[in-house]
C-alpha cells in the first residue's frame, strides 16, 4: 500500500461568506497566499497542523485570498460559484503537501 505524503493545514474553513461562493476562514497563516491560482486539497478536519492520515474531500483551485496581505480572513475557489456549494465545505481544512512548503 503506497504511503500518502503528509499534508499541512493552511487554513480551517468556516461558514460561507456572501452569495458567490466565498468562505470565511480561521487559523490561517501567510503561507496561504503562496497557493493562489494553484490546486489545494480540501480535507476532513483532524487535530494538528500536519496530517498523515487524511481524507480529501476535493481538490480545488484557490482563486482568491482576502485581504491580499496580512492574516487571511476569506477565500474563494474557482470551482465554487454559489453559497450552497460553499456551505458544503464548512468545517473542512485547506491543505497542501508538506513538500510544497519546503
Amino acid at each position: 500500500m503506497p504511503v500518502k505524503e503528509p499534508m499541512v493545514v493552511l487554513a480551517r474553513i468556516g461558514r460561507p461568506h456572501g452569495v458567490r461562493g466565498g468562505l470565511s476562514i480561521d487559523q490561517a497563516g501567510e503561507n496561504l497566499h503562496r497557493f493562489v491560482n494553484q490546486k489545494v486539497a480540501v480535507c476532513e478536519i483532524t487535530t494538528g497542523s500536519v496530517i498523515g492520515d487524511f481524507k480529501t474531500r476535493a481538490t480545488l483551485t484557490l482563486s482568491r485570498v482576502e485581504p491580499a496581505s496580512g492574516v487571511p480572513a476569506r477565500i474563494a475557489f474557482a470551482e465554487i460559484a454559489d453559497r450552497d456549494q460553499a456551505a458544503a465545505l464548512t468545517h473542512t481544512a485547506v491543505c497542501a503537501p508538506l513538500s510544497a512548503l519546503r
